[in-house]
């Protein structure tokens, strides 16, 4: 009958496609981020080896392409094979600015990755101090 037949489903996944904005996110490409969220692309995408596009801006330090993928609602504790999240890769890497970003967002930092350790541990081990100091004040404002 006319009109009984449902409509469409929209196409929620795109390998091919959720590969190219974990790409884009891992360069801070922001105009292929917007185009590709656009065309419906989740901002939870994964590349090719399951890693979140969140978890590549925050690793890149790129606070630009973290920021977009929040705003668009990229899932801020979602964990990679190895329980490795968005924050504990920023504070890991010495990207202070995204690791303090992801507290500001209300990232969960007290998670751990598969070798025990927070992200503020694994700062702390790695000598990342402004990455330590900034999280220092940033946590403490919000105890």
């Amino acid at each position: 009958m006319w009109g009984d037949e449902p409509e469409p489903e929209p196409e929620t996944e795109n390998p091919a496609k959720e590969t190219e904005l974990a790409t884009a996110a891992m360069n801070n490409q922001l105009q292929t981020m917007e185009r590709l969220i656009a065309e419906g692309v989740s901002a939870d995408a994964k590349d090719g080896n399951g890693r979140p596009a969140l978890h590549l801006a925050a690793k890149g330090g790129h606070l630009d392409a973290l920021t977009l993928l929040r705003r668009h609602g990229a899932n801020l504790d979602a964990t990679n094979a190895d329980g490795m999240t968005a924050f504990i890769y920023a504070a890991t890497n010495g990207k202070a600015d995204c690791a303090e970003a992801l507290v500001r967002a209300g990232c969960n930092t007290s998670l751990r990755c598969k070798d025990g350790e927070t992200g503020r541990e694994r700062a702390q081990q790695k000598g990342h101090e402004a990455v330590v100091e900034r999280l220092a004040a940033v946590l403490d404002k919000t105890s």
